[in-house]
């Protein structure tokens, strides 16, 4: 999938008669032109592109624009000097790549793939046209001959589906269904919590936050923890903080839900042997034999 970005204003426009409405159609019309008219100098037209939904993914971009030599009143012509045209794509007022046009003649349709990797903020992308003279033989009349482009477009990738941004902490994903994202999501000091049954749809890519984003869908209590390492449940099979396993009789580590305590009548016996005298009991008295006689009936 791809998206098109075309002229939706004029940054600068020096020398030149006609501005992006005559190259922002949606497909090539030479209905319109924007043209170069002053002799021997400089011709520059800057346009913005419009914004793109989403970062584009990675990819290759083709531009596509049409163009025709003309004398400096638009009208095509292709006699006299050669004119030379160049296209650059900037990023506010740094180029970002550059093509010198082929030699303009008849109207034509040029294709360039130019290399957008440097591009960082796609709100502030522009298209620069730039046309000068290149005498090859010097006339007795010296004049310029111009270029009229008629058509401009960009196309860019699609946006990718889901791409995060760097975060400072961890960012948890749970949905039920499928999670899509094709637009953004602007910077937070606190946490985005996003909840909706089935598909989650959104907008773009994540930009960085401060701490984690939490998603979750369907089942709102299911919500999984955002900070402490995580671990899984041998029983449940939810992810969890390491605080909250517990190592259960069976050997299992599993959380607090789904803990298990053993049950009695598997628990051993507490057993003691006979004849073990009990701790911290007194000794029993040594015996004592009573001699013959020694007792009386008067002391019974």
């Amino acid at each position: 999938m791809s998206q098109f970005l075309r002229p939706d204003s004029n940054v600068t426009q020096t020398n030149f008669t006609g501005g992006y409405t005559a190259i922002d159609e949606s497909s090539p019309s030479d209905a319109d032109k924007a043209y170069a008219n002053a002799e021997n100098t400089t011709c520059v037209l800057e346009v913005g592109l419009s914004n793109p939904s989403g970062t584009p993914g990675v990819g290759t971009a083709t531009a596509r624009y049409r163009y025709a030599k003309t004398d400096l009143s638009g009208v095509e012509n292709l006699s006299g000097f050669i004119p030379t045209l160049t296209v650059g794509i900037y990023q506010g007022a740094t180029l970002i790549t550059s093509q010198s046009a082929p030699d303009p003649a008849a109207m034509a349709t040029q294709t360039w793939t130019p290399d957008l990797s440097g591009v960082t903020d796609w709100t502030n992308v522009r298209a620069r046209f730039t046309v000068g003279t290149t005498r090859s033989v010097k006339p007795s009349t010296p004049s310029q001959r111009g270029v009229a482009i008629t058509w401009f477009e960009l196309e860019v990738p699609d946006s990718v589906p889901g791409i995060m941004a760097a975060t400072e902490a961890k960012d948890v994903f749970a949905a039920v269904g499928v999670l899509e994202t094709t637009g953004s999501f602007a910077a937070t000091e606190a946490r985005d919590a996003f909840a909706g049954a089935g598909n989650v749809q959104t907008a773009g890519s994540m930009a960085a936050t401060e701490a984690p984003d939490t998603f979750f869908a369907e089942y709102p209590e299911i919500e999984l923890p955002t900070y402490g390492s995580p671990f899984i449940c041998m029983r449940c099979g939810f992810r969890c903080k390491g605080s909250e396993l517990r190592k259960e009789w069976t050997g299992a580590r599993v959380c607090n839900a789904c803990w298990d305590p053993k049950p009695e009548d598997l628990k051993p016996p507490r057993i003691k042997p006979e004849g073990v005298p009990k701790r911290n009991s007194s000794p029993e008295p040594e015996p004592r034999f009573v001699a013959i006689n020694e007792i009386t009936r008067d002391d019974l």
